[in-house]
Parts: C-alpha cells; sequence; structure tokens
C-alpha cells in the first residue's frame, strides 16, 4: 500500500503537499497518531519531493499545517468530551492512553504542549489532556503553533535536502547549516525544560 502511494505521488508531484499535510495531521491526532508511522512515512515523501526539486517552504507549510490541525482537533475533542472520553471507545479500552497524557500534562504545564510534539507515544493524547483541563484556549494555540514551526524542519529538511542533494557540500550549505541548527536548537531547549520540571519534582 505505501509503495503503492509513493508510486503514484511520483507520477502525480503535486499531491505531495496535501500528503504531507496529512500525515502531519494524523500523527498528531487522537489515536490515530499512535498506530500510524506517521514518521516514516513523512521521511519518505519528504525524500520524494526532494528528489523532484519541489519547493521547500511548501513542503514545510504543509507539514506545520496538518502538525497545528492535529494537535487542534485532539485539544477540541478534549474540551468537547473532557471526562466522559473514559467510556468511550478505544478509551475505555486502553485508558492509560488518556492518564499518560494527563499525567505528562500535569507534570509540565503549558509547555507540555510543545515538548510533546517531539515524544511519539504521547504526541496525540497530550492535546486532548490539555482540552480536557481545560487549557486557556489562547495559550494552547500560541504553543501549537511554535512547536508545529520547530517540529516541521526536523522532521522534513533532513530527508528533502538528504535526496536532493546527496553529498558532503550539502552539509555546509545554508540549507545543512539551518538544519543542524533548529535541531540542535529544540534539543538543547527541550533538555533544559525537561532538566527544570525534574528538579521541581
Amino acid at each position: 500500500m505505501f509503495e503503492t502511494l509513493i508510486a503514484f505521488l511520483s507520477s502525480y508531484p503535486h499531491y505531495i503537499y496535501l500528503c504531507i499535510f496529512a500525515i502531519a495531521m494524523l500523527e498528531s491526532l487522537a489515536v490515530v497518531g499512535i498506530v500510524l508511522p506517521g514518521v516514516a512515512m513523512l521521511s519518505a515523501v519528504s525524500i520524494l519531493a526532494g528528489e523532484l526539486h519541489l519547493p521547500v517552504a511548501f513542503i514545510l507549510f504543509s507539514a506545520m499545517l496538518g502538525a497545528i490541525l492535529g494537535d487542534a482537533l485532539s485539544f477540541m475533542l478534549g474540551q468537547l468530551f473532557k471526562d466522559k472520553l473514559h467510556t468511550i471507545w478505544p478509551f475505555k479500552s486502553h485508558p492509560h492512553w488518556i492518564e499518560n497524557g494527563h499525567e505528562f500534562f500535569l507534570r509540565h504545564g503549558g509547555k507540555s504542549i510543545f515538548l510533546g510534539r517531539f515524544i511519539g507515544p504521547l504526541r496525540p493524547f497530550i492535546p486532548l489532556a490539555a482540552g480536557m483541563l481545560q487549557m486557556p484556549v489562547k495559550r494552547f494555540y500560541a504553543l501549537n503553533i511554535l512547536s508545529a514551526v520547530c517540529w516541521a524542519p526536523i522532521y522534513t529538511l533532513p530527508a528533502y535536502y538528504f535526496a536532493q542533494v546527496i553529498n558532503i557540500k550539502q552539509l555546509f550549505s545554508w540549507q545543512g547549516v539551518a538544519v543542524l541548527g533548529v535541531v540542535s536548537g529544540v534539543a538543547i531547549v527541550a533538555s533544559v525544560i525537561m532538566n527544570k520540571g525534574k528538579k521541581r519534582k
């Protein structure tokens, strides 16, 4: 099925933007994100986009928009159902999904929206927990957008530029330096925040 998708996108590259948007959205959506191999799919489609030399700005925008919408839908789901989610399938069969999201959110507060974007197993459930616990809407969307802006380059640009120019010179180009800078910066910020959270405990 995945090979069929790549073959289709190779023939109709204008659908790549829509595909990246959909993968990023589903990767961040409650329940769906935990079963979808989103990172692998996003990397594969980004490689294809790089091979076809598609505009990188559109790739980034598609991934950012999808990630923002996925978290927003999960947040609204939490707002809508709140404590009733425990009684609805599949949460009724897997209560630890909600419990893990709650625990992480309560431990790190609002910044969990940013941090959770980079933690695969928790990613789809933290916005859900934020909605259930009535996080202020403006603060949620500010952190949602900020995390998506940082997340999209990390999960698309390395694969995109690897496919576009596979040689050592690319590492020292402005694109390569930018990618490394974003990855390093996010890693440092996340590490500092996590360490502060542990000290408060």
